[in-house]
Order: structure tokens, then C-alpha cells, then sequence
């Protein structure tokens, strides 16, 4: 506990400098202390502590921050669903994308992209309609059935397509092939039921998507 808060507290200094005089150091300063404050958290809160920490720092310091932790993080994404779209939003709107801060692998990803993207998502049925995407249907059946120990009420497949030009940002962190994007922008959505599929079994033999309401 203590080490949390001298770590939040560290954050909020270099925060504070940066704010002041926004140097390439300090810049430097206020991505460490974030990332201390992720690091002394489990994989299944570090959505919070990082939202927290970064949700009102600007592209150049949000967008690193993301883009490092993000890939550790095991939940969280519809809790916070509403603040992270209005950022992602209001960062997309100014010109200033999630691609521009990608690494070398995640650049690859992005540039191998076509310009009209076909992307699933696996999750409760109510939570579709999230900004967490992959182009890799297996990757959105194991999220759908298994959500990594906790299993959903409604388990279901979103499929659409999506222009390149539409998505905030795209992740290949742990094989995952994920895509950030506004699911307002989505094109052609179709669900699919997938309650009858449990976790380890084959693909079976699934019944025709019908479209969302």
C-alpha cells in the first residue's frame, strides 16, 4: 500500500512538471512513474491503476502508456469502456492516433492492415459493442467461451468489417491481433451465439450469424 502511493504520488509530481515545461526528460519521468504504478498491480486491476493514472495525460504520454500495458491487461475494458472511447474519440478527432506511438512490431501489424479490415470480437452479448477487436476469429472464440477463467453469462461472436482509416490504434501483444476501434463505425455487425461451444472442445458446426439488432 505504501509503495502505491509514494508511486501515485511520484506520478502526480512528474505529472505536475511536465505540465510546466514539457521536456523530453520529464516526458520520460512521467511514463516511468506510470509504469511503476502498473507494476505493483495484478494483471486483473492494472486497467484501473492505469486509467487512473493516464486518462488525462496528453497523446504523447496516454498513447506510450496504453500501448505498454494495455497487452497486460485481463480486465476492465467495458467498465471503463465509456471514458476510454470518449479519449480515444476526442485523440482521433485532433489528429493525433494511437499509431503513431506503436513499436517496431506493432507497426508491421498496422502497415499490414488492409484498408477494409475484418474483425471479431469475443464477449458477453451485452459487451460486444466494446472497443477491443481482433482479426483472428479463433483469438475472438477463446474470449467468448473461456474469458480467461471467468465464463459469460451470454457468450457470443461479434463479426463486422471496419475502414482502416475508422480504428484508433492496433495491437499484436501477445499474438492477439487486436484492434482498437469505435464500434460506432462498424460496418455489416452480425452476432453469433456461441453457448453451446465449451472451452478445449473442436470448433463445431455453427448456425448462420443473424444480424444484431
Amino acid at each position: 500500500m505504501q509503495k502505491r502511493k509514494r508511486a501515485q504520488a511520484r506520478r502526480r509530481r512528474a505529472s505536475d512538471r511536465y505540465a510546466e515545461n514539457p521536456t523530453p526528460r520529464r516526458r520520460k519521468a512521467v511514463l516511468d512513474a506510470i509504469g511503476m504504478i502498473t507494476s505493483l498491480c495484478s494483471s486483473h486491476v492494472r486497467a484501473d491503476r492505469l486509467i487512473m493514472a493516464a486518462i488525462f495525460e496528453p497523446a504523447e504520454i496516454w498513447w506510450p502508456a496504453f500501448l505498454e500495458n494495455w497487452v497486460s491487461c485481463d480486465a476492465g475494458s467495458w467498465r471503463w469502456h465509456i471514458i476510454l472511447l470518449g479519449k480515444f474519440r476526442r485523440l482521433r478527432d485532433a489528429g493525433q492516433h494511437g499509431t503513431d506511438y506503436l513499436d517496431a512490431d506493432g507497426r508491421e501489424f498496422s502497415d499490414s492492415l488492409p484498408e477494409l479490415i475484418e474483425v471479431w470480437r469475443g464477449a458477453d452479448r451485452r459487451t460486444l459493442r466494446n472497443f477491443s477487436w481482433t482479426t483472428d476469429p479463433a483469438t475472438a472464440e477463446f474470449f467468448a467461451v473461456h474469458c480467461r477463467g471467468h465464463p459469460f453469462p451470454n457468450p457470443a461472436i461479434g463479426h463486422a468489417f471496419i475502414r482502416k482509416a475508422d480504428i484508433f490504434t492496433a495491437i499484436n501483444g501477445r499474438g492477439e491481433k487486436e484492434i482498437m476501434l469505435d464500434p460506432r463505425r462498424l460496418r455489416k455487425l452480425t452476432i453469433e451465439d456461441v453457448s453451446h461451444i465449451k472451452f478445449g472442445e473442436p470448433r463445431l458446426a455453427r448456425p448462420k450469424h443473424h444480424e444484431a439488432a
